[in-house]
């Protein structure tokens, strides 16, 4: 039995509308023959928030393993969000949501 189609023929797609798909990016991208593999982040280095930048990437490689980000709601609330938050602990600030 062959799974439904992801990419209707003769239909238009921008790269935007990539992302309103409620598909994930591996089904996606294995529609179109392609894969990817998602590489360790290398976060820039200073000896005066060592430890929090260790502690920071280790939250995102966690969440990023945890998480299939099937929209930008997703993204914003799984990834996004935890990041900015633990941003405004390091550097003791607010962060202003509208």
């Amino acid at each position: 039995m062959s799974r439904p189609r992801i990419i209707q023929p003769g239909q238009s797609y921008t790269f935007s509308k990539y992302f309103e798909l409620p598909f994930s990016p591996e089904d996606i991208l294995a529609e179109l023959g392609c894969t990817y593999e998602r590489e360790r982040l290398q976060l820039p280095r200073t000896e005066s928030l060592g430890r929090e930048t260790q502690q920071l990437q280790q939250l995102i490689e966690r969440n990023l393993r945890r998480v299939k980000l099937l929209s930008e709601d997703a993204r914003k609330q799984a990834i996004i969000a935890p990041i900015l938050l633990e941003v405004c602990e390091i550097a003791q600030t607010q962060l202003n949501i509208e």
